[in-house]
């Protein structure tokens, strides 16, 4: 019946049928549609992988036994299925955007896409970092996926800016506190050094007068490695 009639737009069809339909206007204006669907696509993204950050996590942490881990295992299943059908929908979406724009080459409608709207690779733009796990060696060079950096031409990128700004400063916090804890670790271990090279020299046998000549002599020189050790 009529009801399961497909009704086709005009990104649905080649460039032959396009040109005879005459539906440059009409293009146009899904095109417009289509770039707003793919912030709106790109918003509930954001939305989902927090999500199921949220769900790892608190597999991780409050799963114990065999049914709690395979309760909390098939969320995470689910929440990943909702982010791989969402990142689907907007490479279709795009893919469109992109038809749209070839078809109306030459036409006096717009067919420009924004450069911030790009394929998202199903492998590698999916993995939002995680903030709550202790870092490691190299943590600092990764960078977060670019979906999560996105806004509309003309809207405030605010949320945007300030989740990096943040993440930027509490990475600055924590590499000050380490170069600082390295530091101080340093001097503590001169100290250390210095205090055994005293202990040495004023310890008896470092004295002739009570120890023979061997063991003051190791004495002294044990108080002049560590001396050195502190200098070094």
């Amino acid at each position: 019946g009529p009801e399961d009639q497909t009704l086709f737009l005009p990104s649905d069809l080649d460039a032959a049928t396009f040109e005879a339909a005459s539906c440059a206007r009409l293009a146009g204006l899904e095109l417009k549609l289509r770039v707003a669907r793919a912030y709106d696509f790109l918003d509930q993204l954001r939305l989902s992988l927090s999500l199921k950050a949220a769900t790892i996590q608190s597999k991780v942490r409050n799963a114990r036994g065999t049914r709690n881990n395979i309760t909390a295992q098939g969320e995470v299943s689910q929440a990943n299925e909702a982010v791989v059908h969402l990142a689907k929908q907007y490479n279709d979406n795009l893919r469109r955007m992109k038809t749209l724009s070839t078809l109306l080459r030459g036409s006096p409608y717009s067919t420009k896409i924004p450069a911030s709207l790009k394929l998202i690779d199903l492998r590698k733009d999916l993995a939002p970092a995680d903030l709550h796990s202790a870092r490691t060696l190299g943590a600092s060079k990764k960078t977060d996926s670019w979906i999560f950096g996105v806004a509309p031409p003309g809207s405030e990128e605010g949320e945007a800016q300030r989740v990096r700004w943040v993440r930027a400063w509490a990475n600055f916090l924590r590499t000050n506190e380490e170069v600082n804890l390295l530091y101080a670790e340093a001097r503590a271990v001169r100290r250390g050094f210095l205090t055994s090279a005293r202990l040495w020299k004023e310890c008896d046998s470092a004295k002739p007068e009570y120890a023979s000549a061997g063991a003051t002599a190791y004495a002294r020189q044990k108080a002049a490695m560590f001396s050195s050790m502190a200098e070094d």
